[in-house]
């Protein structure tokens, strides 16, 4: 389930558009709280974030041109970062801890927590950043060819343990790839699902630089899953109009 946020916007989409029927979104509202479910206790702290980037997100764009969401949200971040601040942060993470004490979460709180207050990573998050150092440093010393030795990656972060290892040589590949899968699908999709098909995929690699994506969910979810209901979305939208 830690690939289910990939999915989780076309549901949205469903949810918000008064153009489908009672049932079909009733039906959307079911796979976010069930699927959403899942993740919350498969104690995935990375999944659970992402869940709620591709949730707010979903709620926050509209059918619009990309450039007037893209306002939209830069105009949202500016508003947010003008309210936050670190002791709310602290107080959000305190919450959280409360309701979360018996669970995997927790110790992740905590360390979250005292990085806010101190400055300093302690705990898993700064056994996770240095991991992610690991693959950096590895791309850093090797940029063309890689290290090509999977001892000097730290293996926790898809995207940059695949620089660190195969170079500039094998990653640029890889992106292409991506690149045109991605494009392909964007281009064949009505333009009023495209927006919620690019929150799936920045879920996704804001995944990428979390976890190592090495299962065979991950793209399952991303280069099937996730185009086909933007395209059965747009099918039924298209015989509900």
């Amino acid at each position: 389930p830690h690939a289910f946020p990939f999915i989780v916007p076309p549901f949205i989409y469903v949810l918000k558009n008064k153009d489908f029927s009672f049932k079909l979104r009733i039906f959307a509202l079911l796979m976010v709280i069930i699927g959403g479910l899942m993740v919350f206790y498969t104690e995935s702290t990375g999944a659970l974030v992402i869940l709620l980037f591709s949730i707010i997100m979903s709620l926050i764009i509209t059918e619009s041109s990309l450039k007037k969401n893209i306002i939209r949200l830069v105009l949202l971040g500016v508003i947010a970062l003008l309210f936050l601040n670190t002791q709310t942060l602290i107080s959000v993470l305190d919450f959280f801890g409360a309701e979360t004490e018996t669970m995997a979460y927790y110790g992740k709180i905590e360390d979250a927590r005292t990085m806010l207050e101190t400055g300093r990573t302690v705990g898993e998050v700064a056994g996770r950043q240095e991991l992610h150092n690991m693959s950096l440093t590895a791309f850093l010393n090797h940029p063309l060819l890689g290290t090509n030795t999977g001892s000097d990656i730290g293996g926790h972060a898809y995207f940059m343990d695949r620089a660190g290892l195969l170079g500039l040589v094998g990653f640029i590949p890889l992106f292409l790839f991506f690149y045109n899968q991605i494009k392909i699908t964007y281009e064949n999709l009505p333009n009023s699902i495209r927006m919620y098909y690019l929150i799936g995929v920045a879920s996704c690699i804001i995944l990428g630089f979390q976890k190592n994506m090495s299962g065979f969910e991950y793209w399952l979810y991303l280069f099937f899953l996730l185009p086909a209901l933007c395209l059965l979305i747009g099918c039924k939208l298209n015989e509900s109009l």
